[in-house]
């Protein structure tokens, strides 16, 4: 069974243009230009497509983004959110983004910054 890889625009763009380097259609100024990329980061890119190549894959997975479908470093704890909205619920229901980041910090002694308040406030 293949496995299917979904790539954005940008990221197929990217492979045929390595792979044009690869059969030195074009060389690595030319590739680095195209991409806009320095052409120490294209040669990476390169070579990693040539070593997904190597270990029997496509060689797509070289130019997509090592990190795609991770969870964020940042993301906010769940139980922390959840303390967070039934807060803002009971008591600054009618407060201003900012005004209830405020009381937060004040009030809760809140780490989460306005715009992860605001965030929080708009999803809910």
């Amino acid at each position: 069974m293949e496995n299917i890889i979904t790539m954005t625009t940008k990221e197929a763009k990217r492979y045929e243009v390595i792979q044009r380097l690869i059969n030195q259609e074009i060389d690595g100024t030319q590739a680095s230009k195209q991409l806009k990329l320095s052409v120490r980061q294209t040669k990476r890119i390169k070579a990693k497509v040539l070593k997904a190549k190597k270990q029997g894959k496509q060689g797509i997975e070289g130019v997509i983004h090592g990190n795609r479908g991770r969870e964020s470093n940042n993301k906010i704890d769940e139980e922390i959110k959840e303390e967070t909205v039934n807060i803002i619920k009971e008591l600054y229901p009618d407060f201003t983004s900012q005004l209830t980041y405020e009381k937060l910090q004040e009030e809760h002694d809140s780490k989460l910054s306005y715009s992860s308040v605001r965030r929080i406030r708009i999803e809910e």
